[in-house]
C-alpha cells in the first residue's frame, strides 16, 4: 500500500502510465482501516491550514469585488448555469442552504 500522502506529491507518478498500473493493482485490496487512517491525516488541515484557506478565500473574494466586471461575471455565471439546468439547480440549492446555516463556523 502506498501512503495516501504520496498521491499529492508532484513526483507520485514519475513514469509512463504502464508503470503506474501495477501500483494501482497492488492497492486494489488494501486494509481499509489502515488506508482510512492515512486519509484522515490528509483531511485535517489543522488550525494553520484553516486560517490559510480563510485568508486565500477572503483575498479571492475581495479581488473579485474590486473588479469592475464583477456584475458581468455573475451574469455570465447565471447564463451558464441557469435554473433550467441540473447544475444551476444544484448551485441554487447550495446558495439557499448556506443562507440557512445558523453560524459562521458551521458554514465554513
Amino acid at each position: 500500500m502506498f501512503p495516501a500522502s504520496q498521491v499529492l506529491r508532484a513526483d507520485f507518478q514519475p513514469g509512463p502510465p504502464d508503470a503506474f498500473f501495477p501500483r494501482i493493482t497492488a492497492n486494489y485490496d488494501v486494509d481499509e482501516a489502515a488506508y482510512l487512517a492515512e486519509l484522515v491525516k490528509l483531511a485535517d488541515p489543522g488550525l494553520k491550514g484553516v486560517e490559510t484557506q480563510r485568508a486565500e478565500a477572503r483575498a479571492l473574494i475581495e479581488a473579485v469585488r474590486r473588479q469592475d466586471n464583477a456584475v458581468d461575471t455573475l451574469d455570465a455565471l447565471l447564463r451558464q448555469y441557469s435554473l433550467d439546468t441540473q447544475e444551476g439547480l444544484m448551485l441554487m440549492c447550495l446558495a439557499e442552504a448556506l443562507l440557512r446555516v445558523p453560524d459562521r463556523a458551521t458554514a465554513d
